[in-house]
This record gives structure tokens, sequence and C-alpha cells, in this order.
């Protein structure tokens, strides 16, 4: 079974220790308007690109194994790009202080309402699981601060 290109991310703008692994990319997300297909096209020639790129990327050739490993970690990202955007949409109940933290915390929100939520998540201050089943999420979190 792959991997979700989701399984952990993080809020804060490094990857910490803990989230770091051999096999599995975490990306860093400090802002999802940041976390973009990046093009130096504008308008429609942005999803132009974006759809080049992903059958560009589509082709895992098995006798060149660094390409393979290349193009697989670009499908992963392209893969993310929808889900993470969907977060963006997410409109609070709630004022979530405007600062690091709190937008971090926002985020988490996001992606635990429109079900996005990566099984980790880390956040200037706190590490954070995310188990959901049906229409209930829990988190539980801990701190990182020092």
């Amino acid at each position: 079974m792959p991997v979700d290109p989701l399984t952990g991310w993080s809020t804060a703008g490094t990857i910490p220790r803990t989230l770091q692994a051999n096999r599995v990319g975490v990306p860093s997300i400090p802002t999802i308007q940041g976390y973009a297909f990046a093009s130096p096209n504008s308008g429609t020639e942005v999803q132009y690109a974006r759809d080049s790129a992903t059958r560009i990327a589509s082709h895992l050739p098995l006798d060149q194994p660094h390409l393979a490993f290349v193009n697989a970690s670009s499908q992963a990202a392209l893969a993310t790009l929808d889900r993470v955007a969907q977060v963006g949409t997410y409109a609070a109940s709630v004022t979530y202080p405007n600062n690091g933290f709190g937008q971090a915390l926002r985020m988490i929100a996001g992606a635990m309402v429109k079900g996005s939520a990566p099984a980790m998540l880390n956040t200037p201050r706190s590490l954070a699981t995310v188990s959901s089943s049906g229409s209930t999420c829990v988190t539980r979190a801990r701190s990182t601060a020092t």
C-alpha cells in the first residue's frame, strides 16, 4: 500500500528531527497560500504547466531508479496541492490568535474539517497526532517547547 504523501505535515518553517524519516517525506507548510505549484507563468498557463509536470512525472522508468524516485516524489507533491488548498477554504467559527501558533491551530482545524488531516502535525510549539473516525476527530498534542 503506498504511503499517503500527507502522512505528516509541519506548520513550522522547518521539519523537526522527530518527523524526519528515511522513506517518507514530511512537507513544511507554514502557510496554505504559500504551498502551491510554482510557475513563472500566469493565468491559465499555470494550469497547463502543472498538467505537463504531472504527465512528465507519471513515467516511472524501471531501468532508471533515480529518475523513478524523483518522478514518484514529484507525483506525491503534486497530489497534495489540491488537498492542502482545500484546507484553506475552512471558515473558522472561532477566532484564532494572530500569531504563528494560532494560525497553525487554524490550519489543523481546517485539515480536520476538510478531511485532509494527516496523522502527524507539527506546530511551532507542539506535535499532535490526529485520528478521525467518521465525523469525530481526536487530537493528542505534546509540547515541544523548551
